[in-house]
């Protein structure tokens, strides 16, 4: 009689191991360092800070005096001078408007010193000497840490050799996005088959056609090998000379994953 074999085994993966992914502002879809038990989204967790963005000014007409050597960026007109003292040193200061190509785009600010009517920002990137105006300027920065949501922010999913190691993100990551995957380390398989999805072709042969072991007895074998893996005496059906035995008769026993032993044969 034909059998299926018990629940699948318990999984162990090396704890707490951490995936940093990198994005690169195209991709939504990466590579885990290991496989997802099950491709369940619980079993990791991920973690994102997001860049987030706040308009400062929009064309305004303050002059800015970008200085070259020391990268410093000088604004007098008190009213911008406030608004652009939320900065603080790790914002970025995105520009556009600058007659000098070099003056604009991402600027890393390093330095901000602001007395109530003029701030001087000092940013990593070179610049390069121009007075402007007509700038439009907005702050980049590091929101604060989230954990996303499984099967909303994230699914798991990938096939032979990439086997539950895509983590898919429903929101494609900016580059400037900081995301890390932590495997749980331990997990159990949790999937089910969709209702009525399981057919012939899904099953293994001897689930569709059963399996039929002859032995003949000699009144004194007692040890007889299966042709295929049994899970338990109470799996299999027996006939001794068309008498039907079952694993729960005093007669009939089991052990290990070959060997039926019914007495007296």
């Amino acid at each position: 009689m034909s059998y299926i074999r018990g629940a699948l085994p318990f999984l162990q993966y090396n704890p707490n191991t951490q995936d940093d992914i990198v994005p690169d502002g195209v991709s939504s879809t990466f590579e885990l360092s290991q496989e997802v038990p099950g491709g369940y989204e619980g079993n990791v967790t991920v973690i994102r800070r997001q860049q987030k963005s706040d308009p400062l000014i929009s064309s305004s007409s303050a002059s800015f005096v970008f200085a070259s050597g020391a990268n410093t960026i000088t604004c007098s007109t008190a009213s911008v001078a406030a608004a652009i003292s939320v900065l603080n040193i790790g914002d970025i200061l995105h520009v556009t408007g600058a007659s000098n190509g070099a003056n604009n785009g991402d600027l890393l600010v390093t330095n901000a010193v602001y007395n109530g009517s003029t701030i001087v920002l000092t940013v990593l990137n070179p610049v390069v000497n121009e007075t402007a105006s007509s700038l439009t300027l907005l702050r980049k920065f590091a929101g604060p840490w989230e954990t996303l949501e499984p099967s909303i922010d994230y699914t798991i999913s990938g096939i032979n050799a990439q086997q539950d190691r895509l983590i898919n993100f429903s929101v494609t990551p900016i580059q400037q996005d900081v995301i890390y995957v932590i495997h749980r380390g331990e997990a159990t398989y949790n999937f089910v088959p969709t209702e009525k999805t399981v057919g012939p072709d899904q099953l293994s042969d001897n689930l569709r056609n059963f399996v039929v072991d002859i032995f003949a007895a000699n009144g004194v074998l007692t040890n007889f090998t299966l042709s295929q893996v049994a899970v338990s005496a109470r799996t299999l059906e027996v006939s001794i000379n068309g008498v039907l035995k079952y694993g729960d008769d005093t007669n009939l026993s089991f052990t290990g994953d070959y060997a039926l032993l019914p007495d007296g044969v």
